[in-house]
């Protein structure tokens, strides 16, 4: 995991948690770039919120592509089928 520096401003939240989570987060510490257990915390949440985004978007996708018709997709897959032939030009 490397370590991002974030410009924001930062807020302080305190949080309580298990021993086996605070050893957790310092093996993480140890084996990353981070320079603290709040880097390393801020890097596990911007990879939850990248992952939920990405979720996000495959969700939309397939929603996309299940609402349309034979035709709709029949005429989606043509294009792909020319984009692809394009490429292996």
């Amino acid at each position: 995991m490397s370590y991002r520096k974030h410009s924001a401003r930062k807020r302080r939240l305190t949080v309580s948690l298990s021993a086996g989570a605070s050893r957790f987060l310092r093996t993480l510490r140890e084996s990353s770039d981070a320079p603290s257990i709040s880097g390393v915390v801020e890097n596990l949440v911007s990879e939850k919120m990248r992952q939920q985004e990405l979720d996000s978007i495959a969700a939309r996708m397939n929603a996309y592509y299940d609402s349309l018709t034979p035709e709709e997709a029949q005429t989606e897959r043509a294009w792909g089928e020319f984009g692809e032939s394009q490429m292996e030009e």
